[in-house]
């Protein structure tokens, strides 16, 4: 998953922070320290996603405005942090939207790409998966998706490629026609 990019600016718009959200899409940015002589200051910070890379995501551009009270009591200092715009947020929640690639034109030529391939930076070019090829099977033929009978009643056979590999009833080994045997603890 490409992570996205949220920034921190402050009251004058500069950027104080950039974090990276985590596979479940939260984020945190770092602790900002604050001193006694803050006692009843008004903190105003903005958060605001980094715009991608990718051109088929767009991507949220709300500016959430965060206003921090900071307070002295006897207990210690406090800071009180809430969302003040927009106004019906009572959190930070940031929605991009992905646009699915075009659809091949069907007729005789479905394979026709997309003119205009998504890119990750980090795993290359996003490409749709390979379509299902037609299964060979005839009637009154063989189809190679389905396994032949094992030769001795109770084995088991697995799929290794194109080729059915047949395990003893008790599976502690195999072997096919290759000459190779594995023998199982």
């Amino acid at each position: 998953m490409l992570a996205d990019e949220f920034a921190l600016y402050n009251n004058e718009d500069t950027k104080l922070q950039t974090v990276k959200n985590d596979a479940a899409g939260a984020f945190a940015f770092a602790p900002i320290e604050y001193t006694t002589a803050d006692d009843g200051k008004p903190f105003v910070y903005t958060v605001k996603e980094v715009m991608g890379p990718l051109a088929r995501v767009a991507y949220d551009d709300t500016e959430f405005t965060v206003e921090v009270e900071v307070a002295d009591s006897p207990t210690g200092l406090t800071a009180t942090a809430t969302v003040t715009n927009p106004s019906s947020a009572s959190k930070i929640v940031f929605t991009n939207i992905y646009t699915r690639p075009s659809t091949p034109t069907g007729g005789d030529d479905d394979t026709k790409t997309d003119p205009d391939p998504e890119t990750d930076p980090e795993t290359g070019p996003v490409t749709e998966p390979e379509p299902i090829p037609e299964s060979p099977y005839t009637p009154g033929g063989t189809d190679p998706y389905v396994p032949p009978a094992p030769t001795t009643p109770g084995n088991t056979l697995i799929a290794d490629g194109d080729e059915w590999i047949e395990l003893d009833t008790d599976q502690s080994s195999w072997c096919r026609e290759k000459d190779l045997f594995w023998s199982g603890a």
